[in-house]
């Protein structure tokens, strides 16, 4: 007899690229999805805990403690697991930027006994300098020292043939031109130095000092 058919949807780009601004504004085709955003779980956990705090503020003090971060983490892989257990058609908005990520995804799914499911990739490309820099300022801005400090991946690692996924789309162009290129070395920077280095190109004190 033949499986339920479903679909889980991976959206793969860089922090900044739109991934979570694609899926506002493509709702419509996602009604009935279940989204799995580590992203949502962080703020709405910040506007759980913190809610007299401004916003970004209260997003601040998640992304600062790191204990609140690996619990919203498992809870985001306990949802994903739930979602494929009853069968549900699925997106997760994350970088998935390397076939190992995206294989935990896109594995479980595959191998489910009860559904049949279709995987699809939507790339999504970071826009051209000075917008993709700015965006990551702002997102610096929104999720405090310790996520701004880590190193950045290097970059999307190509969807490769053997991952398993039936459809493939790709939404804007390959930025001709890498981020950080001209403005810091080594070229895989920390969010803290993308704000920093920005601020120093356009002259805007507050972003150089935004930290200290």
């Amino acid at each position: 007899m033949d499986k339920p058919k479903r679909e889980i949807v991976l959206l793969v780009g860089m922090q900044g690229s739109g991934k979570s601004r694609y899926l506002r504004d493509n709702a419509e085709h996602f009604k009935g999805f279940t989204i799995i955003s580590l992203d949502d779980l962080i703020e709405q956990r910040a506007r759980q805990i913190h809610m007299e705090t401004e916003l970004p503020f209260a997003l601040t003090l998640v992304w600062d403690n790191k204990h609140e971060i690996d619990a919203l983490r498992d809870q985001c892989e306990k949802r994903f697991r739930e979602a494929l257990a009853r069968g549900d058609n699925i997106v997760v908005d994350a970088l998935n930027a390397n076939p190992d990520l995206r294989q935990k995804r896109v594995g479980p799914a595959k191998e489910s006994p009860d559904y049949d499911y279709k995987a699809t990739a939507i790339v999504i490309h970071a826009p051209e300098e000075p917008e993709h820099m700015d965006r990551l300022c702002d997102r610096g801005m929104k999720t405090g020292h310790w996520a701004i400090t880590r190193r950045m991946p290097q970059g999307l690692v190509s969807i490769q043939e053997d991952e398993g996924f039936d459809t493939v789309t790709e939404v804007g162009e390959p930025p001709r031109k890498r981020i950080f290129q001209d403005l810091i070395n080594p070229t895989v920077p920390t969010m803290l130095e993308i704000v920093k280095a920005r601020g120093k190109a356009s002259g805007d004190k507050q972003k150089t000092e935004l930290y200290f």
